[in-house]
């Protein structure tokens, strides 16, 4: 039973680096408007909108942290089972990390950084995010 749960934890926090990693590649791609097209800029809406996109996860995993220590310290005897986690955890993060430098482009092996890029551009493009430079 340990074994299956370090490997969701693990594949949990790798697939969450990928997705982040997503976000994060598309946020600093979109507006770049190639060889000769117009690069967009962020507006105040798309400032606040990726913000959070950027801090969802990061926070979210921050506040599974928090509440698991609390559960560690409600049951008094979880010390040795929480930094496990964390440990395994960090694992997830570097298998993340080193999978989207190999295979970061490859669409087809990489689906996570994929979805993570797709939802980044939707969200982008269909709230109107980005304008024209102001000359």
């Amino acid at each position: 039973m340990k074994k299956k749960r370090y490997i969701i934890i693990i594949l949990c926090f790798a697939i969450l680096t990928l997705i982040e990693s997503g976000i994060l590649i598309e946020i600093m791609w979109h507006g770049w408007g190639g060889f000769g097209g117009v690069t967009l800029v962020y507006n105040e809406a798309g400032q606040n909108g990726t913000s959070v996109l950027l801090f969802f996860i990061p926070l979210s995993v921050l506040i599974a942290l928090f509440l698991r220590i609390a559960l560690c310290l409600k049951e008094r005897s979880g010390a040795k089972k929480l930094l496990t986690d964390c440990i395994y955890a960090f694992l997830g993060v570097g298998i993340g990390l080193l999978w989207n430098l190999l295979l970061g482009y490859y669409d087809i092996l990489n689906p996570c950084f994929l979805l993570g890029r797709r939802i980044t551009a939707f969200l982008i493009d269909h709230f109107d995010w980005m304008d024209l430079p102001i000359p």
